[in-house]
């Protein structure tokens, strides 16, 4: 985990890139469009490795992953008493490549899909 974006300029512009700020406040709720990056990871890969499936760990103000296991978390999450503490978070996947994305085959392969749902119990995004 990566905290502190002064130390890291090239992470840092992607984060004020007025284009990336534009499309992380569309997908936030228009009442919630503060955009206050907080954590980056860097995961290397080497080509044909893949990140297995995952739920990335949440946040409420006062309880972190740092503070707390994520199972808790988790729980706290789904039980629905916590929504006035859960921080909203836009999540970005960057992949950084030097070959050519238009020898791709088949054409339009590793685009970006979105799939996104919402609980009519809570109504949040899961």
């Amino acid at each position: 985990y990566m905290f502190n974006l002064t130390d890291h300029p090239d992470i840092a512009a992607l984060f004020e890139d007025p284009a990336f700020v534009a499309l992380a406040r569309r997908v936030c709720p228009a009442h919630k469009t503060h955009l206050d990056p907080f954590q980056f990871n860097l995961i290397v890969q080497l080509p044909g490795q893949t990140v297995a499936a995952h739920v990335d760990g949440v946040y409420f103000w006062g309880a972190t992953r740092f503070q707390f296991p994520q199972w808790l978390l988790a729980a706290m999450v789904f039980s629905g008493l916590f929504t006035s503490e859960f921080v909203d978070q836009v999540q970005v996947v960057a992949y950084f490549h030097d070959w050519d994305v238009s020898s791709r085959v088949p054409k339009g392969a590793g685009e970006f899909v979105h799939f996104s749902t919402i609980d009519e119990r809570t109504g949040t995004l899961r």
